[in-house]
């Protein structure tokens, strides 16, 4: 029923010129792979792994995420249930430019679960964040870590899909 107020409201502002069709936020999507291992090393040899081969759209100015790993469940403070996600995620906003370019605020974050001390739960995040212009269509990386052989970064690709 929202749904169809909103097509409904939306018609109208065109109908009276409020708003047009330029006006209405573009799609992006962001194809992402997050990788772990040796940036030199091969999946063959076992160097190099893939954690995440994914994809998201969500419209300018409105964050998407994508991630791998899993749920850890605890209690809140009133008892109930929650979960607290582990693992890596990719989590992005941005807006088109011309000219094929792109603004985006872009980040990457690993959580790990550390020991819980009187039954409260120990979460470690380590985060990089990127922001400013990127070139549609382009593959860039986003590094999240460099430690010794075992790095973690993810690749990016922002495109706007065809209307």
């Amino acid at each position: 029923m929202g749904t169809m107020l909103l097509s409904i409201s939306f018609a109208a502002m065109l109908s009276l010129g409020v708003a047009s069709v330029k006006d209405a936020p573009k799609q992006l999507e962001f194809r992402v792979k997050i990788f772990q291992g040796d940036p030199l090393g091969s999946r063959e040899e076992g160097s190099l792994e893939v954690l995440c081969d994914s994809k998201f759209v969500t419209a300018e100015k409105r964050r998407g995420r994508v991630f791998t790993g899993q749920e850890l469940s605890a209690l809140d403070h009133r008892g109930e249930l929650i979960y607290h996600q582990i693992g890596i995620g990719v989590e992005a906003t941005g807006w088109v430019l011309k000219n094929g370019r792109v603004y985006l605020d872009i980040s990457i974050s690993h959580t790990t679960s550390g020991k819980a001390v009187e039954g409260r739960t120990q979460l470690n995040t380590e985060t990089a964040r990127s922001v400013g212009v990127y070139t549609l269509d382009n593959a860039f990386k986003l590094r999240l870590s460099r430690k010794g052989d075992k790095q973690t970064w993810a690749e990016v690709v922002v495109t706007v899909p065809s209307e």
